[in-house]
């Protein structure tokens, strides 16, 4: 019992020598660090400090310029699809920016409706396409890209047509009625088309 007692204390004292030399290395440690970083040297074995105010060089605005535009040389690896979507893109938003501007007189002077009543439908076609912006991601998510981009193209084109046929058919009764709702059921596959440029995932 002797012998297990002194064993016990001779470890004692050992770990608890040496737990009192490691103290001391680490304060002096965490010291040395300090003023490393006081004095941007290096912190004990650690990597170098460099001091904040040691910043990146900077680029001229040129060289910004020039970096900007080679980031666009990724589009060179991209598919003859994502082209394809992106031209579909093009022509729509064209149609839609060009267009706009004259479909109140289309309404008006074509459709019979007055100047008031075609404006309210234009305002109310784009403001239903700017509310319907807020919803249109989530339902991408739902339906998914592929699923959601035939929807939204058939039934773009399905309105348009049906367009087409009420601005041809002068017998056709309340023409302008009809045409503002088609408008207005245009306004949701408007803003699911704005919001999609994934689509190019689908193809």
């Amino acid at each position: 019992m002797a012998s297990l007692q002194e064993h016990r204390d001779w470890e004692l004292r050992k770990h608890g020598r040496t737990l009192g030399e490691s103290i001391p290395a680490v304060v002096g440690c965490c010291r040395g660090a300090g003023a490393a970083i006081l004095s941007g040297g290096p912190a004990c074995a650690g990597p170098p400090f460099y001091p904040m105010s040691e910043s990146a060089p900077r680029r001229s605005t040129s060289e910004m310029i020039v970096a900007y535009f080679k980031d666009f040389g990724v589009l060179r690896e991209t598919r003859a699809e994502y082209w394809g979507i992106q031209l579909v893109n093009f022509l729509d938003c064209t149609a839609y920016f060009a267009l706009l501007t004259i479909a109140a007189v289309f309404l008006s002077d074509d459709l019979g409706l007055s100047d008031r009543a075609a404006g309210y439908t234009i305002t109310v076609f784009t403001s239903a396409t700017s509310l319907m912006l807020l919803f249109s991601g989530m339902t991408t998510d739902w339906l998914g890209i592929r699923r959601s981009l035939y929807i939204t193209l058939t039934c773009q084109l399905l309105l348009r047509l049906a367009m087409v046929w009420v601005g041809l058919t002068p017998s056709l009764p309340h023409r302008g009625l009809l045409a503002g709702v088609i408008f207005l059921l245009m306004a949701p596959f408007m803003a699911e088309e704005a919001s999609s440029p994934g689509a190019t995932k689908a193809v």
